[in-house]
């Protein structure tokens, strides 16, 4: 039992020096920032695709519809 409480004491220890670690830097802040903006602009970009695509799709009805007729 004993043995488990120094464990747990350690392993405390070492997590808040690696906390204060990161916060020194700000590196993981500004890496979690420029990912956040990298999903941003990719999910733009994924609906400015589908939106293309939709209207392309809907030239392509009306030019067969058109041919149909």
């Amino acid at each position: 039992m004993k043995n488990i409480i120094i464990l747990l004491k350690k392993l405390r220890c070492r997590i808040k020096w690696s906390d204060d670690d990161d916060d020194d830097d700000g590196e993981y802040e500004r890496k979690e920032e420029e990912r956040k903006e990298g999903r941003k602009k990719k999910e733009k970009e994924e609906e400015k695709n589908e939106e293309k695509k939709k209207e392309e799709e809907e030239e392509e009805k009306k030019k067969d519809g058109m041919i149909q007729d």
